[in-house]
């Protein structure tokens, strides 16, 4: 089995739906994993490992899980999550889908202190949200991708209805809301007293997305 596994995580994936082509468990969990996959963005994707021996300390996982690494620095991991289906209607008797993940806060520190990366951290204050459509779930992620080089970004899921999105948004202090109604084609909402409203239309041209204003 180890030597199924490659630093390409679809090579890995190529050869373990080959290894395991008689286990419909298996095929099913490498088409997920692919899926997942599709949506990194490819410079992440690079630092990207399948690993076959993974085990979380808790059994209410029911899909994939995760571990978060820093390289070169012997701290175990920084981050662990997970798939787990059955763990919110434990608590309230409605089953609720759901992805989450933790992070080691303390081990994160240590890793910036010793990385001597304390004194750079910068916390930009300009706020976009992104609600998400189903239909331009890769679009989307790649937008958040490109902003998150100069604003702070989220992905709001499961909203469907635009005034509970801007409720959402004005009670987290975001500055602008985008919406996909196209491929390129974005619906940007902007609080009237953002300082970055400008900056952000500018920056969605640039990429060549075509804005609606709305304030």
């Amino acid at each position: 089995m180890v030597q199924k596994v490659t630093d390409n995580p679809f090579e890995t994936l190529d050869n373990i739906q080959d290894y395991l082509s008689d286990s419909n468990v298996a095929l099913e969990g490498v088409k997920e994993l692919r899926e997942i996959l599709s949506y990194i963005p490819e410079n992440v994707r690079k630092t990207i490992r399948i690993d076959f021996t993974l085990a979380r300390g808790a059994d209410y996982y029911t899909g994939f899980i995760l571990e978060a690494v820093i390289n070169n620095i012997e701290l175990g991991a920084v981050l662990g999550g997970g798939r787990f289906d059955n763990l919110v209607e434990a608590f309230c008797n409605e089953k609720i889908p759901a992805v989450g993940m933790a992070f080691g806060l303390e081990r994160i520190i240590t890793a910036m202190e010793e990385l001597e990366l304390t004194k750079q951290l910068q916390i930009s204050p300009q706020k976009v949200l992104i609600v998400d459509n189903s239909n331009f779930q890769n679009e989307t992620v790649e937008c958040a991708s490109k902003l998150r080089t100069s604003f702070d970004v989220s992905i709001l899921y499961g909203i469907e209805n635009h005034d509970d999105a801007k409720i959402y948004a004005r009670h987290c202090n975001y500055g602008a809301i985008i919406e996909f109604k196209s491929k390129n084609k974005l619906k940007v909402t902007m609080n009237a007293t953002s300082p970055y409203a400008l900056r952000l239309n500018n920056a969605l041209i640039a990429y060549g997305y075509d804005c609606i204003g709305e304030y």
